[in-house]
């Protein structure tokens, strides 16, 4: 999406890049030392301008309060303090520069395009909404106040709206461009990822080193689950702007996607190069270490994590899966009841905890935390599973039964329940039902045969069951 925007094209100025850049590095020295002199009022009006357009804010906003020490009454200055003071989020001290540059040039339209700008961005889209009407009658052909339209109804969700407008836009020679690229949000945000990726690339034909357009670009081709299209263009982005610490996250997530983990692992350490504090990418990082079974450097990824956001119950989560993974079961709960302190209905931890308990011999507390998870999701099979796997551990194996028989009911396909459930008759001398269950667990899934056989043998206590998977082979 084209930024909210103040960016805009009444700014275009034509002296030299080279010239202005250079004009901007001695102005910065004299205004922080105080020594020396500045240029003249209409190298400063250039400057701002540049400074505006090629973001750089702080710059624009100094140089802008330089322009207004020359010119106090000039409204194009006031105006321009106002796009300054709005790119910094200072929406408030813009909205007083755009009521002076009013005040000193009520019909200029480009002020008049900012205030209803910054009247959006401060929630007041009615007036925002007066200000573009009213321009209309007298500009009816003005694309400027067109786009402002547009931007209005982006923001409020009515991208069916805006895009009507920006379709229409795609004929302007000034605002093609800002159309294109925002039609591209506009679809993406309706989940019309193929025309979103269109537009996309159509922008993308002009302004081919737009790091934040590759960056959305991606981000569609995720959603379309084109992973290995979507790293290209994250890598297209990073090309551009080797900082972009967002490109490097997502580009760490679209990796783990396609099971890249070591290379999504390297991918996050990047973003937080340039983005130490954010918390998602030292979990996710955490996550992927995990995953490759580096449990201690997952461990402090996930302390990490917690240290930057001390509420982020998922990893607590994934912190306590990893002391679990480790056999440091105290710690594993101290983690689990954590997170579901902050978060109780956190089926996951539940599950997770009924596990741990199970592990250091509180069946009881085990069994209790099964059935709190099974409640918040009935439809979780291996948590099923394993409570009845606990109930039959703890000689329940008329519940155990019940819950084999509805995993049975509900998942007619899964070898477990009927293998689960042999058992339980082999234990209470039901041989012909074991065998039976027998027959099917195995019809099911041939390859776990060796698994079962392995298994079943430590139940077995006659030649007869201990023959069966030789006949049924």
């Amino acid at each position: 999406m084209s930024d909210p925007n103040f960016e805009q094209e009444g700014f275009m100025h034509d002296p030299d890049a080279s010239i202005l850049k250079d004009a901007l590095e001695k102005s910065r020295k004299v205004l922080e030392s105080g020594i020396g002199s500045l240029p003249p009022a209409d190298i400063l009006e250039a400057l701002v301008h540049y400074c505006i357009e090629t973001g750089h804010n702080k710059d624009a906003l100094m140089i802008a309060d330089a322009l207004l020490s020359y010119e106090p009454f000039s409204a194009d200055a006031w105006h321009a303090k106002s796009v300054a003071e709005a790119n910094n989020e200072n929406y408030d001290a813009a909205k007083q520069s755009i009521i002076k540059a009013l005040s000193l040039n009520p019909s200029d339209a480009s002020i008049q395009i900012t205030h209803a700008m910054l009247a959006n961005q401060l929630g007041d889209s009615e007036q925002a909404l007066h200000i573009y009407t009213s321009l209309l009658k007298i500009y009816p052909g003005n694309d400027e106040v067109f786009y402002g339209m547009a931007q209005l109804h982006e923001k409020a969700g009515r991208y069916h709206e805006a895009i009507k407008i920006l379709k229409f836009l795609l004929n302007s020679e000034d605002f093609k461009k800002n159309a294109l690229s925002d039609l591209g949000y506009c679809y993406d945000c309706l989940f019309d990822y193929t025309h979103s990726l269109f537009y996309y690339e159509e922008y993308l034909k002009i302004e081919p080193f737009d790091s934040t357009a590759w960056f959305n670009k991606a981000v569609v081709l995720c959603h379309l689950e084109r992973f290995n299209e979507s790293v290209e263009s994250y890598d297209y982005a990073l090309a551009i702007k080797e900082d972009f610490a967002g490109a490097w996250y997502n580009r760490g997530n679209a990796l783990g996607s396609i099971g890249k983990i070591s290379e999504a692992i390297e991918s996050y350490q990047q973003s937080l190069l340039y983005e130490p504090e954010d918390t998602s990418t030292w979990h996710n990082l955490a996550s992927s270490l995990e995953e490759t079974g580096e449990f201690k450097d997952a461990i402090h990824a996930f302390t990490m994590a917690l240290y930057h956001d001390e509420n982020h119950c998922e990893s607590y989560y994934g912190r306590g899966s990893c002391y679990d993974a480790l056999e440091q079961y105290t710690e594993a709960l101290k983690d689990y009841d954590k997170a579901l302190e902050l978060f109780s209905e956190y089926t996951d931890v539940w599950y997770a905890k009924a596990d741990v308990l199970f592990n250091i011999q509180d069946i009881d507390g085990s069994l209790d935390c099964y059935q709190i998870a099974l409640k918040l999701n009935p439809e979780d099979n291996e948590c099923r599973l394993d409570y009845g796997l606990t109930l039959a551990e703890s000689k329940q194996f008329n519940k155990a039964e019940e819950q084999f028989l509805h995993l049975i009911h509900h998942n007619a396909e899964w070898y477990a329940a009927y293998y689960e459930l042999a058992k339980i008759k082999h234990i209470q001398n039901n041989e012909n039902e074991a065998q039976e269950l027998l027959k099917k667990a195995i019809s099911l899934d041939k390859t776990k045969v060796e698994e079962m056989q392995s298994d079943f043998f430590l139940y077995c206590k006659n030649n007869q069951l201990i023959d069966l998977f030789s006949q049924i082979i």
